[in-house]
């Protein structure tokens, strides 16, 4: 088994008010985060590997933890791991024919776990699809072909309250435009009752007046407590919005590590790289709704020299840290982790999450390649 326990900081209390922007705050009584037992998946031969795809779409839930894969033929599968059966499905699905699904995409399973929906990324539809293939249902929310699933988001946080579906949109505008951060907007919301779509959410006012590279402008957002929770991956702040879209407040959940963005360096994607990998950047917004807590996962690299060629990245990823900041719906912070990735193991990209706990994938250089290694990380009060 391995196992490792790290220490999380403290912090003391500290009262705030309530107000459209708050202090961070923290907690006498905090808590660490311990990484506990590892959960080996087995995959058989007959399931293509997640490192046949550069960094798929995947889905997580309570059942089961899938990702997209290319076939032949026009044929795309999702190969998905369930919990309590402890096997694998395959479920194949066609870019053409008269279940087409058109093409890459984000999915998500239905709360009965019998059917998922399918967001092609080329085509502004939402595909209701059943195990076997099927198309049952198909949605055009939009004659608007510029407006789709946002392609950066890869473990898509789509959310079907009975009535309408809210899911992360792209509208395509240049980066180089100012006025892109001003109007475009960041959540669609398909009332398929009524088959009306509303677009809800834009950039904050801290994104407005400059250009941005595309490394700073990734977002991802949860619904819980019949609020919005949304993350920037370049921005110390996590936002809330009613369900109508409404700014309610703003909270620091973020780490002095990750610095604010340098914008726009060029159109030399390495350029912009260097600055990523000198700033930081936060990855990923994860609700846990079995123990009612949130994980902000933050990327940075313990470095004192400005990373500024390729053989000071290769330096840099030696020291590449993740911390993951954990908080409660009241944007109050209960705990910081910090892990060095060459040390832990532990991956950002792809995670599970059920009843058992919240497990990040883990590669150890012995691994071998037909297994995968989840590591479970649990929050324990501090003694």
């Amino acid at each position: 088994m391995f196992k490792i326990t790290i220490l999380l900081l403290c912090f003391s209390s500290c009262d705030r008010k309530r107000n459209f922007e708050k202090e961070r705050k923290v907690f006498e009584h905090s808590k660490r985060m311990v990484l506990t037992d590892t959960l080996n998946i087995k995959l058989p031969d007959s399931i293509s590997h997640i490192k046949s795809e550069t960094r798929p779409f995947f889905s997580s839930d309570g059942w089961g933890f899938g990702y997209l894969t290319r076939g032949v033929d026009n044929n795309m599968y999702i190969n998905r791991y369930l919990f309590q059966e402890n096997k694998w499905e395959i479920i194949k699905i066609n870019t053409q024919g008269p279940n087409q699904v058109y093409g890459q995409g984000a999915f998500s399973f239905s709360e009965k776990n019998d059917m998922f929906y399918y967001f092609p990324l080329n085509t502004p539809r939402i595909l209701e699809v059943k195990k076997n293939g099927e198309v049952q249902r198909e949605h055009k929310y939009s004659p608007d072909r510029t407006v789709a699933y946002n392609s950066q988001v890869k473990s898509p946080n789509i959310i079907d309250d009975g009535q309408s579906i809210f899911f992360d949109i792209g509208e395509y505008r240049s980066l180089e435009d100012v006025s892109t951060y001003e109007e475009v907007s960041l959540i669609g919301i398909y009332d398929y009752q009524i088959n009306k779509f509303r677009k809800i959410v834009k950039y904050p006012e801290e994104f407005h007046g400059k250009k941005w590279s595309p490394n700073d402008v990734a977002k991802n957002f949860v619904i819980a407590d019949e609020k919005i929770f949304m993350s920037f991956s370049k921005s110390k702040y996590i936002y809330v919005y009613d369900l109508e879209g409404e700014f309610i407040e703003k909270s620091t959940v973020g780490i002095d590590a990750i610095k604010d963005s340098e914008g726009l360096k060029s159109d030399d994607s390495f350029a912009n790289a260097l600055a990523q990998v000198n700033n930081g950047y936060y990855h990923n917004l994860i609700y846990d709704k079995w123990r009612k807590v949130f994980y902000r996962i933050g990327i940075h690299y313990d470095v004192k020299q400005r990373v500024e060629s390729p053989q000071d990245m290769g330096r840099a990823f030696q020291k590449r840290v993740m911390t993951i900041i954990t908080f409660d719906s009241d944007l109050n912070i209960i705990a910081e982790a910090q892990f060095f990735t060459l040390q832990t193991f532990l991956m950002e990209n792809y995670f599970l999450l059920n009843t058992d706990g919240f497990y990040l994938n883990a590669t150890l250089p012995d691994q071998p390649e037909n297994l995968y290694k989840f590591i479970r990380l649990e929050l324990r009060d501090i003694e």
